[in-house]
């Protein structure tokens, strides 16, 4: 169904984020999109961050 199919883009996609998978992220977005350039902000700002602390941990999960 395509509720089904919704919940598992959404679901894939918040996996990737929290296994800080960049490319797969990006993946299940439009490129050029908002969502997309997100995604690159985000691993921007992970890898800054990494510079400065040992472990940086993402967890995105969300309830539908």
């Amino acid at each position: 169904s395509d509720d089904a199919q919704i919940t598992s883009v959404i679901n894939g996609f918040s996996n990737a984020l929290s296994n800080q998978n960049w490319d797969k992220a990006r993946s299940y977005c439009f490129y050029g999109s908002g969502s997309y350039n997100n995604v690159i902000n985000l691993e921007n700002v992970v890898a800054q961050l990494s510079s400065m602390i040992e472990n940086v941990t993402l967890d995105y999960s969300l309830l539908l």
